[in-house]
């Protein structure tokens, strides 16, 4: 993904000004960077996606998170050869980050598609004759790179694709825009947080209950999940890595509130369940036949 990069005095001149805008801060979490997203195409979406991203991934409760009106993580490393970047944010100096957020907006397409008797065509918004109904089509998608500072790996990268389309009518029914783009910020978010912070088991209650290390804004009440023991650290070529576990069962969330989510299983367990053990979004959001062993 082509970056941009500014003078270097440039630079200087802005961070002297720069006013890193702390959106959450709580000790001992990483701290993340989210830049201004690019905009070739001028879709004019940019800067409500990288708001929507911000707010998604403060939500996830894992991350102290900043904005920064930087076009690349160039500007942030410059920053810090400077000695233009602190922790602790000092005074005229940028918090130290430890995740940099970096994306484009590569399409943005809105149009109306047109039935008039069966005969189908494609015009845009403005000066439509509906004819006999209409529905309209609008795609969005984007790219995102997440660096980590320190080692400069890149712990995720993606491009996500929504394309939303309205019922054919005569009344001219609109995309709900908005929510299209906040389901793309709640993935990245999701994916971003989960490979970082993986969903685990926190605490096992005296009657079976499961506390996740998740709140409501990643496991809503009724979600149901996949569980598995906890996984083993195994050296693969000089690098430690994790191997997944032995799968356990199902669980469904209970209840959940801001910071965590309880659940219960939904069958008798395979295992015995730990805490550390790990779990993941089943693809099936649907109850398990009830037999002998599943309530």
């Amino acid at each position: 993904m082509k970056q941009i990069f500014h003078a270097f005095l440039g630079l200087i001149g802005l961070a002297c000004g720069l006013a890193a805008t702390t959106v959450q801060a709580q000790e001992g979490q990483p701290k993340v960077a989210v830049y201004s997203f690019k905009d070739e195409n001028g879709s004019g979406v940019a800067t409500e996606m990288r708001d929507m991203i911000t707010t998604a991934i403060i939500k996830s409760g894992k991350f102290t998170v900043f904005s920064r009106d930087f076009a690349s993580a160039e500007e942030e490393r410059q920053l810090k050869r400077a000695g233009k970047t602190t922790r602790g944010a000092a005074a005229a100096k940028a918090e130290a980050v430890d995740y940099t957020i970096e994306g484009s907006i590569t399409a943005s397409q809105a149009g109306t598609e047109v039935n008039n008797a069966g005969s189908t065509a494609s015009k845009t918004l403005l000066g439509i004759d509906l004819g006999g109904c209409a529905k309209e089509v609008v795609s969005i998608s984007i790219d995102v790179v997440i660096k980590h500072v320190g080692s400069n790996e890149t712990p995720y990268a993606e491009s996500l694709t929504r394309r939303v389309e309205t019922k054919c009518s005569q009344s001219g029914a609109q995309v709900d825009r908005p929510s299209m783009m906040r389901s793309i910020a709640n993935e990245l978010a999701f994916k971003f947080a989960t490979n970082i912070y993986p969903i685990r088991v926190v605490a096992v209650q005296p009657d079976g209950g499961l506390v996740f290390n998740y709140g409501e804004s990643v496991l809503p009440t009724g979600t149901f999940l996949q569980l598995s023991s906890p996984g083993e650290q195994i050296l693969v070529d000089g690098k430690m890595e994790e191997m997944a576990g032995v799968p356990l069962g199902r669980v469904q969330i209970t209840n959940a509130t801001s910071g965590t989510a309880r659940g219960v299983v939904e069958c008798a367990p395979l295992a015995q369940i730990v805490n550390g053990s790990t779990a993941i979004i089943d693809p099936v959001q649907k109850p398990a036949k009830k037999t002998k062993a599943c309530r």
